[in-house]
């Protein structure tokens, strides 16, 4: 982690009803712009939620595994700033690179180009609009960072870094093997757990349909995001709480 140990400004509580209502502010203020129907620009609910959330995941990237590298030297406000672009940068990168345009060679429910090329061609079950049918391919980058969510800091909250750590790696290279490792547990996490749904929205022989229907009684992904969902408050709550 970065050098420096937070401090409340104005001792507690005052800097905690501070903060809350600082935030809170800038969270609706940000909300209503990017994704309210109401607002200027109407994200809701994708593509502000996949944005959203891939920001957080690429935030845990960079505090969590690379230690703020390689801006941890920088003093606040302006590391903070530069590691807001920098983290907006990645996320475009993973997304519209690394989801859309590599992995979504060989998966296309993982490209909005390509799904949305698929049902102009008439490729797809149901012709839908524009934008309609690349949207689900939003729906599983969002599956992949809540999978994520779980697998990535998992290796550092219950297993303190293991299987790199202990060693003698600096940043960067102690990081992008923590991203590494995490990111093959994920993969396969993924696979079991999410990309079965898109089996179900694009029938064939390539993708199995959900196999959690005969344990949930829905075929639906949201019976995986609920219980996944809850098993990364438990994760959470344990550095937080029982620590």
């Amino acid at each position: 982690m970065a050098a420096g140990t937070l401090q409340p400004r104005w001792g507690q509580p005052l800097t905690g009803i501070i903060s809350f209502v600082v935030f809170t502010a800038i969270a609706l203020v940000t909300w209503f712009l990017f994704s309210d129907p109401r607002g200027p620009v109407g994200w809701f609910p994708y593509p502000f939620v996949m944005y959203l959330a891939m920001m957080i995941l690429v935030g845990l990237w960079q505090h969590m595994f690379l230690g703020d590298w390689p801006f941890a030297n920088l003093k606040q406000p302006l590391r903070g700033i530069v590691m807001t672009v920098a983290n907006l940068v990645i996320v475009w990168f993973v997304i519209d690179v690394l989801f859309y345009r590599v992995l979504g060679v060989g998966f296309n429910f993982l490209s909005y180009y390509g799904l949305e090329a698929a049902n102009l061609a008439g490729k797809l079950p149901k012709l839908a609009e524009p934008g309609a049918t690349g949207k689900m391919a939003q729906v599983a980058v969002v599956g992949f960072v809540l999978i994520g969510f779980y697998t990535y800091p998992v290796f550092t909250i219950f297993f303190g870094k293991w299987p790199v750590m202990p060693s003698n790696l600096a940043q960067p290279n102690r990081g992008l093997a923590e991203i590494g490792w995490a990111s093959l547990v994920t993969l396969f996490c993924y696979a079991v757990l999410i990309a079965p749904f898109f089996g179900l929205l694009f029938p064939g022989a390539a993708i199995n349909p959900p196999w959690w229907e005969a344990v949930g009684g829905t075929k639906h992904i949201h019976y995986v995001f609920g219980w996944w969902e809850w098993a990364i408050v438990i994760l959470f709550m344990t550095p937080n709480v029982w620590r």
